[in-house]
């Protein structure tokens, strides 16, 4: 798959990764949409629903890590397994990495429910 960076409607961005709309698929913002999450050389394609999901496999992973892996020296190592809406599909992340995913959700739904908002009043 090539990105091609003309059609990225960026939805929300840290230092991990971005989370866009791909504009030729764009019409209305709706919940069977597809958002790409691209994150550590990993590209993940969600509905609105799936990344919900997602978001929460991320909050119960950190919250089911060991106090030896959240350590100020074990952060920055990838010792975590996250768990996907696919159930074929792990990844490994570090405690940072996670904290860093978990942002870059909540910012990419927080961006998404603002639009919707907007579009509603306007």
């Amino acid at each position: 798959m090539k990105i091609d960076i003309d059609r990225i409607d960026k939805i929300h961005s840290n230092k991990i990764g971005i989370a866009f709309f791909d504009k030729s698929e764009i019409e209305n913002i709706d919940f069977e949409q597809d958002i790409y999450l691209l994150f550590n050389n990993t590209i993940l394609i969600f509905n609105i629903f799936e990344l919900e999901i997602f978001f929460q496999d991320v909050i119960n992973t950190m919250n089911n890590v060991s106090e030896s892996s959240k350590g100020k020296h074990s952060k920055y190592y990838k010792c975590i397994i996250l768990e996907t809406p696919l159930h074929q599909l792990r990844l490994v992340s570090s405690y940072n990495d996670l904290q860093l995913l978990k942002d870059l959700i909540k910012g990419t739904l927080f961006q998404i429910e603002l639009s919707g908002i907007l579009k509603e009043i306007l």
